[in-house]
């Protein structure tokens, strides 16, 4: 820490301030850290449309080993994650389409909430990742990194006894969320973790809360959609044990169960008439 402030402050009295230009996520995560470390970035925008950037503090920030060893392991719609040591760097990336002080308020709003979920769920000792940090100027979370395999590729290489333990898992957490009125919003394998027969579930990037049975309802299907298309060669009879442990876990399941085949049924209806 003091060996990067001495350079920085060096390199303040040294060199003379270019322009360089960082992509949007570059500069997201280079702000967000220069931050947390305390170190003051002197930096001016000369082009709200490049993002052209002075550069003096920032170029010295990523030449650190502190910026090399975080590296992106995934790239979704609006974030972006960084691994760094035992946690998850998680960036919503400004959108160049939207108008400027509109694009900061959703990626504010959508960071507030996605880690008032986390901290809820933290609180219920839900198996998720726990928040570390929030900073709602540059859209940033910081989680922690849950070791594993995904559960979509995990899947067809365990025994059928424990395909049907984790399928059992998977209606239990899920029953637990909705007990606490959370909706995840994006429930497929591929956000689901098995680490030593614990599963944990991942990506609350669009989760949020509700009391609606109809919520709860279009959260299943959305699952059981994706289950029927990645792993066609276990449905239904793997999802039903979902269904089944949902049941027993949730006393309000009836009601859900009943309304998600009156989703099924407008999907089939959409679907035949094009519509």
């Amino acid at each position: 820490m003091v060996s990067i402030l001495f350079l920085a402050m060096q390199s303040l009295s040294n060199v003379t301030t270019s322009a360089i230009k960082y992509s949007d996520i570059e500069l997201e995560i280079i702000v967000h850290f220069t931050k947390s470390k305390r170190i003051k970035m002197f930096s001016s925008l000369k082009s709200t449309n490049d993002h052209e950037y002075t550069i003096n503090t920032i170029n010295l920030y990523k030449q650190t080993s502190h910026f090399n060893r975080m590296h992106q392991i995934a790239q979704g719609a609006e974030a972006v994650l960084y691994h760094d040591d035992k946690k998850i760097i998680k960036v919503r990336v400004p959108k160049r389409y939207r108008h400027p002080e509109l694009d900061k308020q959703l990626r504010t709003q959508r960071t507030r909430r996605e880690a008032k979920i986390l901290e809820t769920l933290q609180k219920a000792q839900f198996s998720s990742p726990k928040l570390i940090k929030v900073d709602d100027k540059t859209a940033t979370l910081e989680i922690e990194f849950i070791n594993g395999t995904i559960v979509r590729s995990a899947l067809n290489n365990l025994s059928n006894p424990k395909q049907k333990t984790l399928m059992k898992s998977i209606g239990a957490s899920i029953a637990q969320l909705h007990q606490h009125n959370i909706i995840h919003g994006d429930l497929t394998t591929s956000n689901m973790i098995i680490n030593k027969d614990q599963l944990h579930l991942i990506d609350f990037g669009l989760s949020y809360t509700s009391l609606r049975v109809e919520d709860r309802a279009v959260d299943l299907h959305v699952l059981e959609r994706a289950f029927e298309s990645t792993h066609c060669e276990y449905y239904p009879e793997l999802f039903n044990l979902i269904i089944t442990e949902y049941k027993k876990q949730y006393k309000e399941a009836k009601e859900v169960l009943d309304r998600l085949e009156k989703v099924k049924e407008r999907g089939r209806y959409k679907a035949k008439n094009g519509s």
